[in-house]
């Protein structure tokens, strides 16, 4: 209970500008007597998430959980983070307690003079092409919980509607927004950041799926760009055609 008061208190904060029309005054005013419930259904994966608002924009797309969910999303994201922490290598540096974006930064540009060659890359509209079962089995290799794993499975299989139009997901795509999302985004490429920590002598660092490698030969970095298509064909996914390239460091 004290988790799920944490979470509560969480969410009332982040939607407490929200419109008078949005349900978190709803979830605010009826949480005295619905928690309970609540917990209990988290507890049995009885918990039935409701479908997204998608909102279209020309820069973005933007698909909003109901204020219960973001509720749910936040516990699972503990749960599952408490689960995985210890595996996620530290070279996903996106992640809770990694260094974040500042870290993944200065780390590279403190390598750079130790290195010949780079190669740059990330994955072509990753949060929407994130394969399900792929994902899933990546994390049933660690985590054995059955009702973490179904409420997981349930989040990620939804329903979003946009002009009263639904649509399901229920193979390829997480949606952005959530903490539970930003997890899974790093569990989804961590065989790409186990296989470059086993080659020895180079540098590598990911935020979510923006990654560079250093090599210090030419050598390396044909193995570095063929072992990079191997994972992340293997995942399923596609490396981004502009964004990806190797080339010599100018030192």
């Amino acid at each position: 209970m004290d988790d799920l008061e944490a979470a509560f208190q969480w969410i009332a904060n982040l939607r407490k500008k929200y419109s008078p029309n949005n349900d978190i005054w709803n979830l605010r005013r009826d949480w005295e007597n619905i928690k309970e419930g609540l917990l209990a259904q988290f507890n049995d994966d009885s918990y039935v998430f409701c479908h997204l608002e998608r909102y279209e924009f020309e820069d973005q797309t933007i698909s909003l959980w109901s204020s219960r969910d973001m509720l749910a999303l936040k516990l699972l994201s503990q749960a599952l983070g408490q689960r995985m922490a210890k595996y996620i290598p530290q070279s996903c540096c996106h992640v809770k307690n990694h260094g974040g974006l500042k870290k993944a930064v200065r780390q590279t540009y403190e390598a750079l003079p130790e290195y010949e060659y780079v190669m740059r890359s990330d994955v072509q509209g990753y949060y929407a092409s994130i394969c399900f079962d792929v994902l899933m089995g990546i994390i049933k290799s660690y985590v054995t919980h059955p009702v973490l794993l179904t409420l997981i499975d349930k989040a990620g299989c939804r329903t979003e509607t946009r002009g009263g139009i639904f649509r399901d997901y229920n193979k390829r795509g997480i949606p952005k927004g959530s903490l539970l999302s930003h997890l899974l985004g790093a569990i989804a490429l961590m065989p790409l950041d186990q296989e470059m920590g086993r080659i020895k002598d180079v540098f590598y660092a990911r935020f979510m799926d923006n990654w560079v490698v250093l090599t210090e030969s030419k050598t390396d970095l044909r193995k570095v760009i063929k072992l990079t298509h191997q994972v992340v064909n293997s995942q399923k996914l596609h490396l981004h055609p502009i964004k990806t390239f190797g080339a010599v460091l100018d030192n």
